[in-house]
């Protein structure tokens, strides 16, 4: 007993230190971008990028990015998210095999592009953006890549990459890798999303950086890319991976993506699930082999919400559906194995903690106003509890087949969310949205 409390606050001092800190400073950064994005973000829809990005040994990145996109209201700005590194050189307006250059306005982290007059009230538009970008030194021997292209937030668009790089470096990115061309200097990659996506990163190695694992689950791709030469590191973590992939493709949908691939990035302070693509730092695999920290099947699970159901960013709400969600789902998978008592014990541990740490304090506000902190986790999981034994177990796998099969590929809001379950089970509706909205737990 003694052994397990010691391990349960490693875990928590683990979540408390890595985790919280993270969350509210991206929670932080997507309102900062939303806010200056949201008035001309609306008006355009971006339908396909068609980026050609080169990387030279300087870690710098040369980048054609080619943007189709449906300009929705008559007007001569339109704006951009970018990150604060770009250099542009030219941007151009491409219309019937010529091209114009359009003037700009870079402002740290946004792009203003200015319409000539005589083409204001037309709708659709083809820009070509060139520009370099430094990224961030490979000594661990890969790194992520962000957000690398002009965007906005909340669009869903196809993407293909072209990208070409010393034979000595790879390049990783969500989709199918389409061709690989070789010679004795560089690599040369083609990459296509199979499906719309609402935002595509990536990432940099040396080519000998990574172990490779593949495996073909349910029909479906599972790629691994460790950067230890630990064959029982990565047993262990594909063998339950796939254990993982599966319960949730029989108990939820049929996975959306081609393909699942998981990437270490020595860097990386977290786990970035995109979809189809999980980038963890070096940090998680390390709690992880150490049995301190049980976090794959949680990430997993958020292939199906998060990244096959998408989250709109900027949306507060939106965490109090897709953490618990994810960590319910989680949990649900290891008591398939584990039996009921395993549920009941982890709940009423993520009880404790709440009513110990947080009831009564300035951080228990209501869910829907928690964002990504430790309350959303532990009293979010709970509530997802309540509403599943309110359902009866039959309907609640219902529910989330059902949200899943009508959601996937599309944005879900909160109201959504209360809509489909107020469907399944009216009581289990009403509830859900009285504990999402109000302090404490429900009282029995």
């Amino acid at each position: 007993m003694k052994v397990e409390s010691e391990v349960k606050a490693k875990r928590m001092l683990f979540f408390k230190t890595n985790i919280k800190s993270f969350l509210k400073v991206s929670t932080l950064l997507i309102f900062l971008f939303i806010s200056k994005a949201a008035g001309e973000g609306n008006t355009i829809k971006i339908n396909s990028y068609k980026i050609n990005v080169e990387f030279a040994e300087n870690n710098q990145l040369q980048v054609k990015a080619d943007v189709e996109f449906y300009k929705k209201q008559s007007g001569g700005k339109i704006l951009f998210l970018i990150d604060t590194s770009m250099t542009f050189t030219n941007i151009h307006l491409a219309e019937n095999r010529k091209s114009s250059i359009l003037q700009f306005v870079k402002n740290e982290d946004t792009l203003l592009l200015y319409i000539p007059s005589s083409k204001s009230n037309e709708k659709e538009f083809h820009v070509l953006f060139e520009y370099t970008m430094p990224i961030d030194s490979l000594s661990g021997g890969a790194t992520e890549m962000g957000y690398w292209y002009p965007y906005l937030f909340n669009n869903i668009s196809k993407f293909m990459i072209i990208a070409k790089m010393p034979y000595s470096y790879s390049m990783f990115f969500p989709g199918i890798l389409l061709k690989k061309y070789i010679n004795s200097k560089s690599i040369k990659y083609i990459w296509e999303t199979d499906k719309p996506l609402p935002r595509l990163f990536g990432v940099i190695a040396k080519s000998d950086a990574y172990t490779e694992s593949k495996s073909v689950i349910r029909g479906k791709m599972l790629d691994i890319y460790l950067l230890a030469k630990d064959r029982g590191l990565m047993h262990r973590f594909k063998s339950e991976s796939e254990k993982a992939f599966k319960f949730f493709s029989d108990y939820i949908g049929q996975y959306r993506y081609k393909s699942l691939t998981f990437i270490e990035v020595p860097d990386m302070k977290y786990v970035n699930s995109q979809p189809s693509f999980i980038m963890m730092g070096s940090i998680f695999l390390d709690y992880y082999k150490k049995n301190l920290y049980d976090w794959p099947p949680h990430e997993i699970a958020h292939q199906w919400f998060g990244s096959g159901i998408f989250a709109k960013q900027g949306d507060l709400r939106s965490w109090c559906m897709f953490e618990p969600l994810a960590e319910y789902s989680r949990l649900t998978f290891t008591a398939s194995d584990s039996g009921k008592v395993y549920m009941e014990k982890e709940i009423k541990g993520m009880i404790d903690e709440y009513k110990s740490d947080y009831e009564s304090t300035k951080y228990d506000k209501p869910l829907i106003e928690t964002g990504g902190s430790r309350v959303t986790y532990i009293k979010g999981t709970y509530v997802m509890n309540k509403i599943a034994e309110m359902c009866g177990q039959e309907k609640w796998q219902e529910f989330l087949e059902k949200l899943f099969d009508h959601f996937q590929g599309r944005f879900l809001t909160y109201s959504d969310f209360i809509k489909y379950l107020s469907k399944i089970n009216n009581k289990a509706g009403k509830a859900a949205n009285e504990m999402f909205t109000t302090t404490g737990l429900i009282k029995e």
